[in-house]
């Protein structure tokens, strides 16, 4: 049951989106930024790209 539930999350909720990493001052490593733009994509999709590569 839990693991059907994490795959249908993974599955329905695909992200692909490049997350970048800031340097601030005043830490010693780079801090996400999570303001950038991330879109959902088809599973179908995702695995067809992986396949390619």
């Amino acid at each position: 049951h839990c693991v059907k539930m994490l795959r249908n999350a993974i599955m329905c909720a695909g992200d692909v989106s490049v997350i970048t990493h800031n340097w601030q001052k005043g830490y010693e490593v780079p801090i996400a930024n999570f303001k950038s733009i991330h879109a959902r994509q088809k599973w179908n999709r995702i695995e067809d790209w992986r396949s390619a590569h």
